[in-house]
């Protein structure tokens, strides 16, 4: 990314340093919960004895297992299981400011990256030894990724964000939704495109272009939409071989998931925001960047937009669980957190 000169990172930063703050406080409390139990002993056990786990369930969980071996290789205790997840946070806040000050300013990218990072349910799942804070972070590169590749237009970003959306599946398949967003994404950016591109010609001038907006996503619309179409296809062969390996497990790894009801709505603005006197606010913040138009609705809105696909899908095929629905990026493989979290901790 080119950055004009005399700009600073500060606005970037900021958000990871407080996304940071908030997550490793009191870290070391309270001991690990069932999941996150599953989570260390998986990672602490033998090879020989995690892939006799892997064969009766797991496998879409197989991938972070293994990043966490060694982590546990040095400690088992809380902190350290769970600071890959603190990282991962700090490195999605980061990742948001960045998004927002290349859609739309450096104050914008600040500010969305401080509310990512004082959300109640980020820092809840920054201090848990489960896959969710490190799927957030992969999705949040993929869409810059995918941002640099439709700029540039070029192969080698678009096989980059190819290999973002393998990564991302192999760490929670049902985080591929977020591949809905991103296409509605490139579908409105380039009939956007090619409707100024029109009015241009029709009014004999060349059309004028933003500092954010380069030549090549005006005139590469068709070959970007192609290119984007490739790179699914082959993320698609790097992820067919987890959906083969998973297909078998499904009954036994979400079973217990029902078809959310309308309650679940308004259950979920509660998640996030922490209390309902904070859901208001946060909506009306949502509402404001949708209808302040731009680049960055584009890309924002389509990904807020995703846990009520997921609610949908769920009414025929049950997906949906509000763990991890934060991001937008992901939902179900984990049972309720709630109480449970003070369960047994792992020696």
């Amino acid at each position: 990314m080119v950055r004009p000169r005399g700009r600073t990172r500060l606005p970037e930063v900021i958000p990871a340093v407080v996304a940071t703050v908030i997550s490793l406080w009191g870290i070391a409390t309270p001991s690990f919960w069932r999941d996150e139990s599953v989570s260390v002993l998986a990672a602490a056990m033998p090879v020989g004895d995690l892939w006799n786990l892997l064969d009766s369930i797991d496998r879409v969980h197989a991938l972070y297992y293994l990043m966490l071996r060694p982590v546990a290789a040095i400690s088992t205790g809380e902190p350290a299981m769970r600071l890959p997840s603190v990282l991962a946070t700090a490195a999605a806040a980061y990742g948001i400011a960045v998004l927002g000050g290349r859609l739309a300013t450096p104050r914008a990218g600040l500010l969305a990256g401080l509310c990512y990072a004082a959300l109640p349910m980020v820092s809840r799942y920054a201090q848990e030894t489960r896959s969710y804070a490190i799927v957030t972070a992969v999705a949040v590169l993929a869409t810059w990724v995918l941002i640099e590749a439709t700029r540039r237009s070029s192969r080698r970003w678009y096989l980059g964000y190819a290999a973002c959306l393998v990564l991302l599946g192999w760490l929670h398949v049902y985080a591929l939704l977020l591949v809905v967003a991103h296409a509605v994404t490139v579908a409105v950016w380039h009939r956007r495109d090619d409707v100024s591109s029109t009015e241009a010609s029709r009014q004999g001038i060349a059309p004028v272009l933003s500092p954010r907006h380069d030549s090549s996503s005006v005139t590469a619309s068709r070959p970007g939409i192609a290119r984007f179409a490739g790179a699914l296809t082959v993320a698609g062969a790097g992820i067919v071989p987890l959906a083969l390996l998973a297909a078998g497990q499904r009954e036994a790894q979400l079973s217990w998931l029902r078809s959310p009801e309308f309650v679940d709505v308004a259950r979920f603005g509660k998640e996030i925001a922490g209390n309902t006197w904070l859901v208001l606010p946060l909506a009306a913040l949502v509402i404001f960047g949708a209808i302040s138009g731009g680049r960055l609705t584009g890309v924002a809105l389509p990904w807020a937009l995703l846990p009520l696909l997921s609610m949908a899908i769920s009414q025929i095929h049950p997906v949906y669980q509000n763990v991890g629905q934060c991001s937008g990026v992901h939902a179900g493989g984990e049972g309720p957190r709630g109480s449970a979290r003070q369960g047994a901790s792992v020696p």
